[in-house]
């Protein structure tokens, strides 16, 4: 089944928690490939076993 957003990327700030996690969630499991941006520090662990599991691809980057 092709999914909305297959083989498109989203790119989320503040993507580590709250607001930014939730939407990259739904986005990946929307078929979306996810690149992350937060603040230094930030720990993307939870967003990268998620979108994982989900066969996306998940780039994430603290600056």
């Amino acid at each position: 089944m092709v999914k909305p957003l297959d083989q498109q990327v989203a790119l989320i700030s503040g993507a580590s928690r709250g607001i930014g996690l939730a939407t990259a969630k739904r986005l990946a499991s929307d078929g979306a490939h996810i690149v992350a941006l937060d603040l230094a520090g930030a720990d993307f662990s939870e967003l990268e076993a998620e979108i994982g599991s989900l066969d996306r691809q998940v780039i994430c980057n603290r600056g």
